[in-house]
């Protein structure tokens, strides 16, 4: 890949000295008022014009190859355990995000891998319609999969990540991730606004006598479109801890800037407002299934939860693996709540953490737990659906901004990320969800 930016820088300033040659010959005839080009400019300008759209031809096909890169790279990173190490794991291993953030802090110029994927993230956001304005981080080594102020010197925030001979490092108690885990799709590499239709209602068959007309029925198809929202996320790392960098610090560096993206993403994803610049979140779809308990919530029930399923299943959307989401309280309250009373059977068995009624569900805690209705307040939710069915894209890369002036009396180093993202659904009708669980 560093040979074809390299190729790429060439042929772009092949291209703009083939443009200076060609503005002098067109300046020189904008000096004498009504002067065409002589025989032996016009040959030049022919020549030139033809070269350029050659260059642009070169350009293009060698920024498909770089993209291309990206894209396997991304799908090699994917590969089974047993495969050979894919290009994206062994770049993964050398580049090092404590050596670029210190190029960018100490203001000295990027060099080596780090300059090579600043160049190849600077092309992908060119490509996405972005820009990186600091340190840019290709999308295929950001990792949707921790945030928190490391220093050096405590123990609780990283004091010991200077040592190279610890075990494990035990990370800090994090909001547990649940869209991803449950199936949502996770789209790449995404270049400008994405148009994806869908079929919003199918041709159907009709009964009809041998000489009567068949009514004509004609599937309807509507679309929904992503386009690249900006999310801005930060942390801080001690300015002694970025000098003082290990293999350990290296990693917990780069978990804490994409857990802050990925926290960020799946409590936008169920929750999001849909404001401007925001996603919308399940919670607030419009065509979503939405079952009620009471005008004031109310504690939940067997009944409640089937009819999830069912209001699903009779829209025919039930399209894949569905699976349950909700608040750690909800799964106490029914791990409490007999299916009757004289079965000794619990509607969530507590033997069973992770299946609910036979599907799949696990808790977070970016599930809402402080919803009101009527005069009924901390009500908790449950969502159901099929989580396949839930988008998520990403344009480009990421574009770190490196700031160690802020919290320079601290000896402290800010970084904001800036990384392009959007969520939908295929289908709303996909999912159902409960908003007034009272779980007292």
């Amino acid at each position: 890949m560093k040979k074809k930016l390299l190729k790429l820088q060439q042929t772009r300033k092949t291209k703009a000295d083939r443009l200076q040659e060609l503005l002098v010959i067109t300046e020189g005839t904008e000096k004498v008022e009504s002067r065409s080009w002589d025989e032996k400019e016009d040959t030049e300008a022919t020549d030139l014009m033809a070269e350029i759209r050659e260059i642009d031809t070169q350009i293009k096909a060698v920024e498909k190859q770089i993209e291309a890169d990206g894209l396997l790279a991304v799908s090699a990173s994917r590969t089974v355990v047993n495969s050979p190490e894919p290009e994206s794991k062994k770049i993964s291993k050398r580049y090092s995000l404590v050596k670029a953030i210190r190029s960018k802090m100490n203001n000295t110029p990027l060099d080596g891998l780090e300059l090579e994927m600043h160049q190849e993230a600077v092309a992908e956001a060119t490509r996405s319609g972005q820009s990186v304005t600091s340190l840019g981080i290709p999308s295929f080594l950001i990792g949707v999969d921790q945030r928190r102020d490391l220093t050096v010197g405590t123990p609780a925030t990283a004091g010991h990540l200077v040592q190279t001979d610890y075990g494990d490092f035990i990370p800090a108690l994090r909001v547990k991730l649940g869209v991803v885990d449950l199936g949502a799709e996770v789209l790449t590499g995404l270049v400008g606004n994405m148009e994806f239709p869908k079929q919003t209602k199918i041709a159907t068959a009709q009964w009809a006598g041998e000489q009567d007309t068949v009514p004509e029925t004609t599937p309807e198809v509507d679309k929904f479109t992503f386009s690249p929202k900006r999310m801005g996320a930060h942390t801080k790392l001690s300015t002694q801890l970025i000098m003082q960098s290990s293999i350990d610090a290296e990693t917990f560096a780069r978990n804490e800037l994409s857990r802050a993206v990925a926290e960020k993403l799946d409590y936008t994803a169920l929750n999001g407002s849909g404001a401007t610049n925001v996603p919308l979140g399940l919670m607030n779809l419009t065509n979503i299934n939405t079952i009620a308990i009471g005008a004031n919530g109310g504690p939940p029930t067997r009944d409640a939860i089937l009819k999830m399923i069912s209001e699903i299943a009779a829209k025919d959307a039930d399209l894949g693996t569905m699976a349950f989401l909700t608040t750690p309280r909800v799964r106490y309250k029914l791990q409490t709540l007999k299916t009757d009373a004289g079965s000794g059977q619990f509607v969530w068995d507590h033997r069973m953490l992770d299946n609910l009624l036979g599907y799949k569900a696990i808790v977070s805690n970016n599930v809402p737990s402080d919803l009101t209705k009527g005069t009924g307040t901390d009500l908790n939710a449950m969502i159901f659906g099929v989580w396949n069915q839930l988008m998520i894209g990403q344009w480009a890369g990421a574009d770190i901004i490196v700031n160690p002036y802020t919290g320079a009396k601290e000896a402290t180093v800010e970084l904001v990320v800036n990384s392009f993202w959007d969520i939908n659904t295929r289908h709303d009708e996909s999912f159902s969800v409960i908003k007034d669980i009272d779980v007292t």
